[in-house]
């Protein structure tokens, strides 16, 4: 092109002009289409991805409470055959409709076995244990049957997190092995 027919990009081109050029601009390649695409998902997130995040603004997130602990709970009138304390914890934590039926169970070693079953609709999802400082996480499905189970948790204090198509929830911090410790309901040390 000619110095003088390059265009001014702030000037705008009369509609003849425009037209005389249309036809050089069609004569131009088109990119090949593995460019094209390449170009769209570098920008455009894949739809699996936009739905699954769009599925994560729509949870409602619910706070459970613990409705029982075998452990604190007060003694029944024992008899003469009494065992005494059990070794296996059991936690029953409520929220909305739902039950999570949580048991603390020594396994090999200093380690314990979480397990537990999640009651109220039948629902897919999955469960996240994570220490309370939110390292350590690690991730059960639920079976047909709400149940789940993660072997070999060492000891320490963990939140668990039940991930639903709906809803996320969150149940309070608990102790795995070692002492109890009761937290108020503002999370101050009771």
């Amino acid at each position: 092109m000619d110095a003088d027919r390059t265009p001014d990009p702030l000037k705008q081109l009369a509609d003849d002009e425009l037209l005389a050029r249309l036809p050089a601009a069609a004569a131009l390649p088109d990119a090949p289409a593995a460019w094209v695409q390449r170009a769209i998902e570098a920008w455009q997130p894949s739809l699996s991805v936009r739905l699954a995040e769009a599925a994560q603004g729509l949870r409602e997130q619910v706070q459970a409470w613990l409705r029982f602990d075998s452990w604190t709970a007060a003694p029944l009138a024992t008899g003469l055959r009494s065992t005494g304390t059990s070794a296996t914890r059991q936690l029953i934590f409520s929220a909305e409709g739902r039950d999570v039926d949580l048991r603390i169970v020594p396994a090999e070693g200093s380690h314990f076995s979480v397990s537990g079953q999640v009651l109220g609709p039948d629902e897919r999802g999955t469960i996240t244990l994570a220490r309370e400082d939110g390292t350590a996480a690690r991730e059960a499905p639920l079976d047909d049957f709400g149940e789940f189970h993660l072997p070999a948790v060492e000891p320490g204090r963990y939140r668990l997190r039940l991930v639903l198509p709906t809803q996320e929830v969150q149940l309070p911090a608990f102790d795995v092995g070692g002492p109890i410790r009761f937290v108020g309901k503002d999370g101050d040390p009771a």
